[in-house]
């Protein structure tokens, strides 16, 4: 029995269907596993040397102590924020939700966000900088990649400007006013030894 050309069209059409959202799914998956890599790398061969207390001034230790500061404390904080972001300042602006998991005792930082563009195109986006390398991704469905910044250039630009003071460079441009983020929230500080879940 032959195949009618209609059929072979068909079957050609379904495969070629298939294969796309097959690597649509490989890449996204990888994606999510260069972010859990990321997260784990985070708070991991701390070698920040240990404070001598005794040589710090007392305005100094009451500023630590009145902001957290204690001895011991988790290598890694994570903090959860809502916000508005747009692309462009033509551009509507869409909803994200974040996660930021920071060293402590190092300026590695992650943050994660999730958001849906338009209603319907969801959005993904981490901006990190760990180990010393720098990263800003912004992916469609996690899979297609619509802006993107690795290499030395983004190692310099996503290096916190205060080392002691872990903040991704979205924020740093765009906080507090900025034309591409609005009311932005951040929740309370917590202290995490594991990435935490999305729901």
């Amino acid at each position: 029995m032959r195949a009618r050309p209609m059929q072979v069209i068909l079957i050609g059409i379904v495969l070629v269907i298939t294969g796309i959202a097959t690597a649509q799914i490989w890449r996204a998956t990888g994606f999510a596993r260069e972010i859990d890599a990321l997260n784990a790398r985070i708070g991991q061969g701390d070698t920040a040397p240990g404070v001598d207390l005794a040589a710090l001034p007392p305005i100094v230790r009451a500023f630590a102590e009145r902001n957290g500061g204690t001895v011991g404390a988790a290598p890694v904080v994570v903090a959860t924020q809502q916000a508005e972001m747009r692309l462009a300042p033509d551009q509507p602006f869409f909803a994200l939700s974040a996660t930021q998991r920071s060293g402590t005792r190092q300026s590695d930082f992650v943050w994660h966000a999730k958001g849906t563009m338009m209603g319907v195109v969801p959005v993904e986006v981490v901006d990190a900088y760990v180990g010393g390398a720098g990263l800003l991704e912004a992916r469609l469905a996690g899979a297609i990649t619509v802006a993107e910044a690795r290499g030395a250039a983004a190692d310099r630009g996503e290096a916190p400007s205060c080392p002691s003071i872990p903040m991704p460079s979205s924020m740093r441009r765009c906080w507090p006013g900025g034309s591409s983020m609005r009311r932005m929230s951040r929740s309370p500080c917590r202290s995490a030894r594991a990435p935490p879940a999305w729901s």
